[in-house]
């Protein structure tokens, strides 16, 4: 198997693995969430212009996303239940965020 076929299958199993909500809540909200949005966020404000566009198209795709992630992860969180409903409303309000965002 070559390298780039390599790391799309290691891509898909993290995504598939996001999806099952395998991965720590605090992992998948801060590293897996929040930190790429915050990344796309600032590099699309810099750019400006049509990449300012893309960045924020790949943003919301990216954000849109990450909601069953944070949900499946927060039904699966061991600690505090008020993590769980905190991380519950989030992806709740991330949704309605990526509905209201895109135009009719």
């Amino acid at each position: 198997m070559s390298k780039d076929n390599s790391n799309k299958q290691d891509m898909r199993e993290i995504a598939n693995d996001l999806i099952k909500g395998k991965y720590r809540l605090i992992e998948v909200f801060w590293l897996y969430y929040f930190v790429p949005i915050l990344v796309l966020g600032i590099i699309g404000g810099v750019l400006g212009g049509l990449l300012s566009v893309l960045f924020n198209l790949a943003s919301l795709l990216w954000a849109g996303f990450m909601v069953i992630p944070i949900w499946k992860s927060a039904d699966n969180y061991g600690g505090n239940t008020i993590f769980a409903v905190l991380a519950k409303i989030a992806a709740v309000l991330i949704g309605l965020n990526i509905v209201l965002s895109f135009p009719v």
